[in-house]
């Protein structure tokens, strides 16, 4: 759309932004609880998850739409042209802005030697709405365009990155549409009280580009959470308890201890000694002896460290 040359500085579009399982048991070991991973009893993989992912997908929308008309004071003018005078009409102090854009008028020719090239609108510093070009016309894409299909099989993973950081990340579904693996519509089945707290691992594609989330259902709506809080609960959890579990053939160790002199409490990552136990990376458990075999151990930043202690 195009604003009056008062309201210069409003952006004129926003642009495109871009299994299951929950069982905890506990082993009794004196106070401490000792926490057994959960294991997914589901899969993404199968083809009837990916139909039912994208039969009511919204993949495509029309170049010509637009949230409100364009204010012409010409026929002949076009959308860009138009902007650009009535932004350089506007205040000085942001006419710099002017020129930071691109409309959609500005792509070159939609035709068959260009079937199939990738175009974008941007507006200042949003991020850019893409297109492509499909059988003369200019057809809104999201960023998963960028996503090669050639010698695609359902379940690949396309992960996009700017300046080294991924971005986005797609699972490809078949018949050359690709799925944003970070959408909440992934998780199923309904969020709803019989199974609230239930938790979710999804995993799609295979090494170097196999990703994995995790959702938890809560007060009615499903919800994304980290691996640690899938692994390691934090309800009914006392100083000294212990989680572990593996994940592509290592070991992660966690203490649950204070993390702050507010007293605060948080699961530590930590290293495991078969006879010493778990001495947490980040903190020093200075306060903290362990004997073993008639000798003392303190645990500084994940390392044990023998000590000497004097017997009255």
């Amino acid at each position: 759309m195009l604003l009056s040359a008062d309201k210069s500085f409003i952006m004129l579009k926003s642009a495109c932004m871009a299994a299951f399982g929950f069982s905890l048991f506990f082993t009794a070991c004196g106070d401490e609880k000792t926490i057994v991973s959960p294991e997914p009893i589901g899969t993404p993989s199968s083809s009837s998850y990916f139909e039912e992912l994208t039969s009511s997908s919204d993949d495509e929308i029309s170049s010509s739409s637009y949230d409100d008309e364009i204010e012409s004071s010409s026929s002949l003018e076009t959308e860009s042209s138009l902007y650009r005078k009535n932004c350089m009409e506007g205040p000085s102090i942001g006419r710099i802005y002017c020129y930071m854009n691109r409309f959609v008028d500005e792509f070159p020719e939609c035709n068959a030697e260009n079937e199939g090239l990738i175009d974008s609108t941007f507006f200042m510093t949003e991020p850019p709405t893409y297109y492509q070009c499909e059988q003369g016309s200019w057809v809104e894409r999201n960023s998963s365009v960028h996503c090669d299909t050639i010698n695609k099989s359902e379940g690949d993973v396309c992960i996009l990155s700017k300046n080294g950081i991924p971005t986005e990340r797609y699972v490809y579904a078949g018949n050359g549409a690709w799925y944003d693996i970070d959408s909440l519509a992934n998780a199923n089945p309904e969020c709803n009280a019989e199974n609230d707290s239930l938790k979710q691992k999804l995993t799609y594609g295979e090494d170097p580009n196999k990703v994995t989330i995790y959702h938890r259902c809560f007060d009615g709506a499903w919800g994304k959470i980290t691996e640690l809080e899938y692994y390691c609960p934090t309800e009914n959890m006392s100083a000294r308890d212990t989680c572990s579990y593996e994940i592509d053939g290592q070991m992660n160790y966690y203490l649950y201890e204070q993390k702050s002199r507010n007293g605060e409490k948080a699961w530590q990552k930590s290293n495991f000694d078969p006879k010493l136990g778990y001495c947490p990376i980040d903190i020093a458990l200075d306060k903290y002896f362990v004997e073993s075999e008639d000798e003392y151990y303190t645990c500084e930043y994940g390392e044990w460290k023998k000590i000497t202690i004097e017997k009255k």
